[in-house]
C-alpha cells in the first residue's frame, strides 16, 4: 500500500517462479520527502508487515507556452456540458484492475523526436492550466501509430481535448493513451499486439499542430511512457 492506495502483484516469471513484483506509480503532485510502501503477507500462515522507505525528490519539469484555438480554453457551454459527460463516462476507466499480464515490454508508438516532455507545465494562451501528463511524440498527419504493447482497446472515441482517442488496456492497472489522432481502425474489446497499427496520426482536439499524444496510467496514476518503456520489459 502507497499514500492510501493499493498495490496490485503479478508474477515476474522472468525473476523467478515465485517472484511477484508490483509497479508503484508516484503521482505528479505528490509531496517531496520520505514515504514509504507497507507490505502485507504471510510466511508459514503468519501475517507480517514490512516497510519499504523511499524518497521522493523533485522532477525539475520544464515549462512551455502553447497557443491553441481559444475554443479549448475557454468552452462553449454546450461543449462544458460534453466535457462533464465525457468525464463521467470515463471516470472509472483507468481504475479497472484486469487480472491478466497482456504486455511483454514497450515500444514507442511511433518512431520520431519528443517535441513536449512528460510533467512540463503548460501555459495555453497566456494562463497556466496543468501539467502534461504524458509525451507529444512528432507525426506527420496520416502517420500510422502503432500499440506500445499487448493488450485489449478499452476506448476508441472522439473526446473534447484529446480529440480522436484510443485508450488499451494492458493488464494489471496499466493502461496506455493515443491521442489526437486523425483515424481510429480499432474497436472496444479488440485485442491487439504491441506494434499493431491502431489508426494515424493527426491534429484533433486541443493542439496546435499534428502530433501524437502519448501518455501511460499505472493504477489510476499518469506517469512518464517513456520510463514505462524503461521499466516493463
Amino acid at each position: 500500500m502507497f499514500e492510501g492506495s493499493r498495490l496490485r502483484l503479478f508474477p515476474a516469471p522472468d525473476l523467478g517462479s515465485k517472484v511477484y513484483q508490483a509497479v508503484c506509480p508516484v503521482p505528479y503532485l505528490q509531496d517531496k520527502g520520505l514515504t514509504n510502501i507497507k507490505i502485507r503477507y504471510k510466511e508459514k500462515s503468519i501475517a507480517k508487515i514490512k516497510r519499504l522507505k523511499f524518497r521522493v525528490v523533485d522532477g525539475a519539469y520544464p515549462s512551455e507556452t502553447v497557443t491553441v484555438d481559444s475554443k479549448h480554453i475557454k468552452p462553449s457551454l454546450a461543449d462544458q456540458r460534453r466535457i462533464v459527460r465525457e468525464r463521467q463516462e470515463n471516470r472509472g476507466l483507468y481504475h479497472k484492475i484486469t487480472n491478466q499480464r497482456y504486455w511483454d515490454g514497450f515500444i514507442l508508438p511511433v518512431q520520431n523526436i519528443v517535441t513536449s516532455e512528460y510533467g512540463t507545465r503548460r501555459v495555453f494562451n497566456g494562463s497556466f492550466k496543468s501539467f502534461h501528463q504524458g509525451v507529444d511524440i512528432r507525426a506527420a498527419e496520416g502517420t500510422p501509430i502503432m500499440a506500445s504493447a499487448t493488450g485489449v482497446v478499452a476506448l476508441a472515441r472522439d473526446l473534447f481535448y484529446s480529440g480522436q482517442t484510443v485508450v488499451i488496456d494492458h493488464g494489471f492497472g496499466i493502461f496506455t493513451t493515443y491521442g489526437h489522432m486523425s483515424l481510429v481502425s480499432v474497436s472496444v474489446g479488440q485485442k491487439v499486439n504491441g506494434g499493431d497499427v491502431i489508426g494515424l496520426s493527426g491534429m484533433t482536439g486541443r493542439v496546435s499542430g499534428p502530433h501524437l499524444h502519448w501518455a501511460t496510467v499505472i493504477n489510476g496514476v499518469r506517469v512518464n511512457p517513456l520510463l514505462v518503456i524503461e521499466w516493463l520489459k
